[in-house]
């Protein structure tokens, strides 16, 4: 059987769409939209009270070097990645009523915004890791407390570093191989 690959190809994008997406698979993924939202908001109030933790004085009624370490931490490094988390990329609702080129179109899209948020978790870790190996250096010469805290946040943004490294490259591969095949499916 001899079959050009133009030629299914463009019998696949004329594939007209079904008349109304199934009800089932319209459940399902409000459902999915839902438990994202939840942990989107979560790990915010989790951001939020581990800043508010962060900036409670103490008993005496000052700040301890592990709060000064971790300040700029929780006040540019997480707003920043809030930033950039939470903006608003959602795509049309309803694509399972539109044809094959336009789904992978948006597929397209979608695979490309997580390959973003890929290498921002990237990047943020390699500057978290950055910013705790330059707070030790400095604190090599400070008081001991801070030499300790200081140490206590490379051993943490160290072992940060390495868990998103891991993820990014098990979940990179399979990623970049779907947004391969959906832009050879719209050639």
């Amino acid at each position: 059987m001899d079959l050009d690959d133009a030629r299914l190809r463009e019998l696949w994008q004329r594939q007209p769409p079904p008349p109304a997406p199934a009800p089932r698979l319209m459940a399902r993924v409000c459902r999915h939209r839902r438990i994202a939202a939840l942990w989107r908001a979560l790990e915010v109030a989790l951001t939020l009270g581990g800043a508010a933790l962060l900036l409670w004085p103490g008993a005496d009624g000052g700040l301890a070097p592990r709060q000064w370490l971790l300040i700029p931490f929780f006040a540019a490094f997480l707003a920043v990645a809030w930033a950039i988390v939470l903006r608003g990329r959602t795509g049309p609702r309803a694509l399972a009523a539109e044809d094959g080129a336009a789904y992978a179109r948006a597929r397209q899209r979608q695979l490309r915004g997580s390959l973003r948020d890929l290498r921002v978790a990237e990047l943020a870790a390699t500057g978290l890791l950055a910013y705790a190996g330059v707070a030790l250096a400095v604190c090599l010469v400070a008081v001991e407390a801070w030499r300790a805290d200081a140490a206590v946040l490379f051993a943490w943004g160290a072992l940060w570093w390495t868990g998103t490294r891991w993820l990014v490259r098990r979940r990179r591969p399979p990623l970049r191989a779907e947004y391969r095949a959906m832009a050879r499916l719209l050639r």
